[in-house]
């Protein structure tokens, strides 16, 4: 929401693709979250979970933050923890 209220209000925007990434790259089979590719299934549609969340996905925002002076409103560790806390609170697990 961040980068299109900037977007928005930003004279070099319009017309303009921009991407948003955290700038920091981040692998599930590096982190605490392993344990979801451990105890995954053998079906087709877990199968193209495993891939997903394995897979590598980077992505480059010198436009961005060059342009139009973005940067991130939230750490990544911080992120990661209210979305963990937020599925927690809805029992939601996949």
């Amino acid at each position: 929401m961040h980068l299109i209220l900037i977007c928005i209000d930003h004279p070099v925007a319009a017309n303009q693709i921009f991407l948003m990434s955290d700038d920091e790259d981040l692998s599930i089979t590096e982190s605490d979250g392993s344990w979801i590719i451990e105890s995954r299934d053998n079906t087709s549609k877990q199968e193209q979970y495993y891939t997903c969340l394995t897979g590598s996905l980077q992505v480059d925002i010198t436009k961005t933050v060059e342009i139009l002076g973005w940067m991130l409103p939230v750490e990544v560790d911080e992120s990661v923890k209210k979305t963990a806390e937020s599925f927690l609170a809805r029992k939601i697990l996949y």
